[in-house]
């Protein structure tokens, strides 16, 4: 189950502990880090890397914010782990983990990121559903169900 740290990325959380009530399962709870970010300049769309540092700090708070929504499976029959990666791209880390996990369901929540801004950058939801081996249950933010 892949989050970002968002508020609309654990919309999918209530849906995956609900199927975990019912079914023995194993959830791996994954964070991808990037290592930069796309930024518009005055020419063009340009990747810029963070500092080690920076990079630290956003592992360790990925790594906590993981760890606190372990606690919502406490009443299911899952066995919960949680994983920090940093990658490049985190759709594809994200199909890596899948693959390694030989995972039956990738469960996430989609943005709703639309148009330019996904056109440039791309959608990590749009390339895990056009490009994942495993089937992908896709909860909608509730601000895409008004």
């Amino acid at each position: 189950m892949p989050l970002d740290g968002s508020d609309r990325s654990a919309q999918a959380v209530p849906y995956v502990v609900e199927l975990t009530k019912r079914l023995e399962s194993e959830v791996i709870l994954l964070q991808v880090v990037e290592v930069g970010r796309h930024v518009h300049t005055l020419g063009g769309l340009t990747y810029i890397r963070f500092e080690d540092r920076d990079m630290e700090s956003m592992r360790v708070r990925a790594r906590e914010y993981l760890d606190s929504l372990s606690s919502k499976f406490a009443v299911t029959k899952a066995e919960v782990s949680s994983e920090v990666r940093t990658a490049d791209d985190a759709a594809r880390e994200i199909m890596r983990l899948a693959t390694e996990a030989d995972a039956s369901l990738i469960a996430l929540s989609s943005h709703g990121h639309s148009g330019i801004v996904a056109w440039f950058q791309g959608s990590v939801t749009y390339k895990i559903l056009q490009a994942s081996k495993q089937p992908v249950m896709l909860v909608p933010s509730l601000d895409m169900r008004r």
